[in-house]
Formats: structure tokens, sequence, C-alpha cells
């Protein structure tokens, strides 16, 4: 079976790298013939090149100390009879009868170049495309596996032919790379049989979501894989104290999510689609899914006609009556890299979730990064936002939040910086090497 692969540079702007005064560029040329150089970290994740999630941000960071094959989602549920899943099967598609040729011309240049040639996927809603990793080039790049399967099988049959299938279109690419006994990553808890079917050193899992209380997941079978995965599991890694309540003791470790300081801590142009006529602006960016508060949000904005309200990002869900209203406004999703000149310039940045168990257990990453740009935040409860007091602004119901927004208008300014150094993604990945150095 032709094995569907393309490099691509694993990248993000950041400060200069203070874990080493070395260059962190080996030419793709090089690759076949370096196997042991760095050890082989195969992951199984979301589809790289998307809005980056805290997997791509830590394994761009840990990819000068390993080989990286990161495998294009497997899923997490079973297609339904709908426009998105046709078009997400489209894509899939389009993916795997793609076959890249990198140039190997020992510059590094390819990497520009593979990721150009790819068809059937875009790189344009990333920040991990470019070709820096901590300000320098990178040719450290992860290997893109983007496989056909059955998602989220259920019955003994069906797992054992979409691991077959797993099989035929990994194994070839870790064999011509000479990669023997990986150390196995995955953010998925469908991967479980995959995993073991590699020969690992070692099985890491990550977890950054209830999965059990997910929208979108077929919950009985995920949940089943997650307990078998926790059980050939060396290492769970959990993205918040709640989700590593859920494991054992001896072998989890609470693993935050981290922030691209410096993205978003320089001044950035305001993005032209903001309204710009005076009035303060409330923002958020996201998925636009079943887990914000659209009820809220509508009695506040409805309140409060001399505030914009503006959402970025896919709308996920039916979002009633508030796409009605003159002061509130649905930009679309807009690339990672986009997103400081919409959040440094808005009045205040909010958090409108419902009270569900999935959010009592999340830690979102959107949190950390409205921090670092300074605006007031303006929050429902949840366990990670109370973690900070002086910048989050905790309301429990849509007249709490009407009062806190003219309460801050009257005092509309940036906040002092917070310190985030020790929440950096570089901070985040330098501890994770170490645990991974470990097990």
């Amino acid at each position: 079976m032709t094995d569907n692969v393309e490099t691509q540079a694993a990248s993000l702007t950041q400060p200069p790298n203070k874990l080493t005064n070395q260059p962190l560029s080996l030419p793709y040329s090089q690759a076949l013939g370096q196997a042991g150089t760095r050890a082989d970290l195969v992951v199984f994740g979301e589809d790289w090149g998307g809005l980056p999630s805290s997997t791509q941000h830590l394994i761009a960071r840990l990819s000068q100390h390993y080989r990286v094959f990161w495998v294009n989602s497997i899923g997490l549920r079973q297609p339904q009879w709908h426009r998105r899943d046709g078009y997400r099967i489209v894509q899939k598609l389009l993916a795997a009868v793609s076959k890249v040729h990198p140039r190997d011309d020992g510059s590094g240049s390819n990497k520009a170049n593979a990721t150009n040639e790819t068809h059937g996927t875009s790189n344009q809603a990333s920040t991990l495309n470019a070709a820096n990793v901590d300000g320098k080039h990178s040719d450290y790049c992860p290997i893109i596996i983007k496989p056909l399967t059955i998602p989220a099988p259920q019955g003994r049959l069906a797992r054992l032919l979409a691991n077959w299938l797993l099989l035929q279109q990994i194994k070839p690419v870790l064999t011509r790379f000479k990669v023997v006994n990986p150390l196995v990553w995955t953010s998925l808890p469908t991967a479980v049989d995959i995993c073991q079917a590699l020969n690992p050193e070692r099985i890491v899992y990550y977890c950054g979501d209830d999965f059990s209380a997910l929208a979108g997941v077929d919950h009985h079978t995920v949940s089943g894989d997650e307990e078998r995965l926790v059980a050939k599991a060396q290492l769970i890694l959990a993205a918040s104290p709640a989700l590593a309540n859920k494991f054992p003791h001896a072998k989890t470790e609470l693993m935050p999510h981290g922030v691209d300081v410096s993205l978003f801590r320089t001044a950035s142009l305001r993005a032209p689609d903001l309204p710009k006529d005076g009035k303060p602006i409330a923002g958020f960016y996201g998925s636009l899914s079943s887990w914000l508060d659209y009820q809220l949000l509508f009695q506040v904005a409805s309140h409060l006609p001399d505030w914009h309200f503006v959402f970025i990002g896919n709308i996920e869900t039916e979002v009633g009556a508030l796409m009605a209203l003159p002061n509130v406004r649905f930009l679309g999703a807009r690339r990672h890299e986009e997103l400081p000149s919409y959040s440094q310039h808005w009045q205040v940045s909010l958090l409108p979730f419902r009270n569900t168990p999935q959010i009592q257990a999340c830690n979102p990453l959107k949190l950390l990064e409205y921090i670092a740009c300074g605006r007031p935040i303006v929050s429902t409860e949840f366990p990670a936002a109370q973690q900070w007091p002086e910048q989050v602004h905790l309301v429990y119901n849509a007249g709490d939040m009407i009062r806190t927004l003219q309460q801050l208008r009257q005092s509309l300014r940036v906040a002092s910086q917070v310190d985030l150094s020790q929440h950096s993604w570089e901070a985040r990945a330098t501890s994770l090497h170490h645990l991974l150095e470990q097990i």
C-alpha cells in the first residue's frame, strides 16, 4: 500500500531558544540516515496544520530531541450523514491519495516545498507551518502520515480491521525510516490498539479533555478505549487537576496548557474588521459549539446595545437569536497568529461557558492567551478560571455579566502584565522532556 507521507516544518514564532545555543537545524536529506541520533516518537493526534492544539505546541518544541512521526486524526466517532462529515471524508480521501516528494537538496528548503506541494490539506489556519522554532530556522520536521481507517470502530472485528488498515499504512513508513520500538504518544483513546501494535518502548497518554462528557464523541466506545489505554500507558499526562484525578496517581502527571508568550505579548496591528466606532468591544475566539451559553450571551448583548460583541471561530451549533442582534458580529475563523490583532484591541475578553462536566474539567488554551494580552477577562465560573482571581472576573448569570461589563467600562485599561514565563510552551516542553527521559 502506498505510504501517504509528507514532511512539514514544526515551527512557531518564539523568542530565542533559552535551552541551548546550538543550532536547531538538521537537513532533511540526512533524516533517513539519522536513526538513533534522536529518539523516535510516534504521535497520534488531530490533523497537523489546523489551529494548534496543546499537543502540536508541545511536540513542535520536542522535535529537537525526537524524530517525530505524526499520524493525523483517526477519529473519536463514526461519521454521520450530514454535510460537515461528508466534507471531512472528502478531505481525508484527498489527503490520503496525495504523496509529497520533498526536494532533497540538503539545504533545508525542502520543508517549504513540501508544505506548498501538499494536496488535500490546508496550512492556512496554522502557526506551525513557518520555518522557525524559538526564532530560528528549523529543519526538524514531523513526518506526517495521513491514514485512512475506520473511525472509532465498534466491536472486535471492526477493531481488528481498523488496526490492520492502520498498520498497512504506518508500518512501511516506520520501516523506511528505520524506526524500531518507538516512544508512542497518543491524545486519542481510539488509538489504543495501534499504539500496542507498533511494539513501543513506552506509551504516553496525553489527556486534554474529559471524553466522557465531550460533545461529538462516541462516548461508549471512547470510554472503553480510554480504560484500556490507561492500563497500557506507562505515563499519563493530564491538562487539569480534574482530569488527573481520574487516573492512577502513580503514573499520572499534571501537564497544564501553556501559552505562546511572544505571540500574544508582542504588539499587533488592529484587525481591520473589528468595529471602530468608539463603542467598547467584548470578544471571544474559539469553537462556537454547544458548550457556550448562548442564552446568557443573548440576554447580555440585548441589554447592552452600546457594546459590540465579537465572536471569532467556526459556528458548530445553533446560536439562536444571538446572530440577529445588531451589536453582535460573527467574523468566522482566523489563523492562530492573527488572534492577537483582535484580542489585544477589544476591551474585554469573554469565556461564556455553560456549566457542564466537560467545562468543569477543562483548561482552555485561550485563558492564558487572554491573560498574556492584558485585557480584563469576564468568565462564567469553572475551576481553571478560579486560579487567576486578579485577571478573571467571575460571573454566575446574565445580570452579573451585565453589571461587570458596565463597571469595567468605567475604568477600561490594559492590565499590568503577569509573569507567564513558567507557563510558556517552552517551560512546559522542558518539563515534559524531563518526564519522557525518566520513563
